[in-house]
């Protein structure tokens, strides 16, 4: 086939014997002058007849009748009219809040002298590039999260909130509830042996143990607690344009796709299961892996993810997810992977413990981890995202979102934000619920209310039924129940008394 605009090149061969030149002759000449026969092979190219109809390889490419193509394009693009970056930011290497030395690793192909890289609103200045995926620069001093990007001549790179100075101590969520010592080279709570939770806020309640459970059909989750059920699920993964939009949504939880397999089988006591799942997206050429394991047993589990060390209580989820070699509709594009946590209502407790769905974040711009709480009926579900992923093998920085709250349905959608990553993109989410010191078993229960003993007086003339009336009440509303039962004794009928 013939490339657009091209057509094949004529050439005339001439062709004359050369007596230093070897050369065979034919026997059946008759001693007639000899006839050079030569082993020609000649090879015709595609030869263009202009470029201009292709916008001359938009300045990022020549006309090269030789290259077999119209326009053989520079290192920073492709397509047929050198209309296509190849330019990307799949991780960074941050600095500390006092500035320094900023390394990025992507493409970047053989850069310009107008190559300039962004911080938020800093130049990163005096850049110097290693090979064509690796480029350093120079940066002032901020804080929090900072966007990138790359401009090359009229080429664009860019990546959200894919840098972020490192403070270098950290505060704790809360000052750890003054129950805890905070490690302030993280920023994460030790909690002494009574507390519980990311700020330690919670009293550990052992006579109520949360009890993960692993679903190997479906590859969802739960955690159980005192008859309330809640259950997470990874269920798609997004491409995202530059500006936000949604450019495709793959769906993760059609349990016909599903591969699962057990990598260590637990006993539901001391030991708890840990589940391997994985899908292939046919359409982007992605495989999503991830593994779920049931921390039981009363004791915390230490885990070790992106030069961070830190603990799982028992009775939570541990997972680890990773996304590989997914093709991109553009190199601007990034991910997002969103996970589904619900609670289930015919599991929801009874009237006393009766509370609306109620989400409070941690999303801490300066800290390691970001926490969700999520609260119902006096309980709580803590999920820990760590505030780093491994993009392409090397650490990078993320953020945690929430995509969308429903009251009604009891659901909640969580969106894990990813850089640009080519190879893989690895995560590190854990999920736990605690019930809050708050929680009754049964109305009544909790010495912060009281079922107070009433002598009711009924007038016998206007019996026609005995109606008993038990009343809860706080203690506080106790004085007003009392002038009540006076008004009604000072009233002159005959009456008879009922004691509950």
């Amino acid at each position: 086939d013939l490339v657009p605009g091209c057509s094949t090149r004529t050439f005339n061969i001439n062709m004359t014997c050369d007596s230093n030149t070897e050369f065979f002759s034919d026997e059946n000449l008759n001693n007639e002058s000899p006839i050079c026969v030569y082993n020609a092979n000649v090879v015709t190219k595609y030869a263009c007849k202009t470029c201009s109809h292709l916008n001359d390889c938009n300045e990022h490419g020549v006309c090269n009748p030789g290259a077999g193509k119209c326009c053989e394009c520079d290192t920073q693009t492709n397509g047929d009219q050198c209309q296509k970056s190849r330019l990307y930011i799949g991780s960074v290497e941050s600095t500390t809040v006092n500035g320094g030395t900023v390394y990025l690793y992507g493409y970047f192909g053989t850069i310009t002298p107008q190559f300039n890289v962004t911080i938020g609103k800093l130049d990163c200045n005096n850049v110097h590039s290693y090979n064509d995926s690796v480029i350093s620069c120079q940066v002032g001093a901020g804080t929090g999260f900072q966007s990138v990007t790359i401009n090359d001549k009229d080429l664009t790179a860019y990546g959200k909130d894919l840098f972020k100075y490192i403070k270098l101590s950290f505060d704790c969520p809360n000052n750890c509830s003054n129950n805890g010592e905070c490690d302030t080279k993280i920023g994460s709570c030790n909690c002494s042996d009574a507390y519980t939770g990311f700020d330690c806020s919670s009293k550990i309640n052992k006579d109520k143990p949360s009890i993960p459970k692993i679903d190997l059909k479906t590859g969802a989750s739960s955690i159980s607690n005192e008859k309330l059920n809640y259950q997470l699920n990874i269920i798609s993964l997004v491409e995202v344009s530059v500006d936000g939009s949604i450019v495709k949504e793959h769906p993760l939880n059609n349990t016909e796709n599903i591969i699962a397999s057990i990598i260590e089988e637990g006993d539901g006591l001391t030991k708890g299961t840990i589940a391997l799942f994985s899908q292939y997206i046919s359409s982007v050429n992605c495989t999503v892996e991830y593994t779920i394991e049931e921390i039981i047993g009363g004791k915390k589990k230490d885990f070790e993810f992106a030069g961070i060390t830190f603990s799982v209580d028992s009775g939570s989820l541990k997972t680890g997810i990773s996304i590989k070699n997914y093709q991109y509709e553009s190199v601007l594009n990034t991910l997002q992977l969103r996970i589904k946590s619900n609670y289930e209502k015919e599991s929801l407790s009874n009237d006393c413990n009766s509370e609306e769905l109620k989400v409070t974040d941690q999303l801490d711009n300066d800290s390691n981890f970001n926490y969700l709480q999520v609260s119902k009926d006096s309980k709580n579900v803590v999920s820990r995202f760590i505030g780093r992923l491994i993009s392409d093998g090397r650490v990078t920085p993320t953020r945690t979102s929430v995509v969308s709250t429903n009251n009604e349905t009891l659901e909640l959608i969580i969106g894990l934000n990813l850089p640009h990553c080519v190879d893989s993109c690895i995560l590190d989410p854990d999920f736990g619920m605690l019930v809050s010191g708050t929680y009754k078993d049964k109305c009544g229960s909790k010495s912060n209310y009281k079922i107070i003993t009433v002598a009711v007086v009924v007038p016998c003339v206007a019996i026609a039924a005995i109606v008993v009336v038990v009343a809860v009440l706080y203690k506080k509303h106790y004085l007003r129940f009392k002038l009540f039962k006076n008004s009604i004794t000072n009233k002159p009928r005959e009456r008879r008394s009922f004691h509950l």
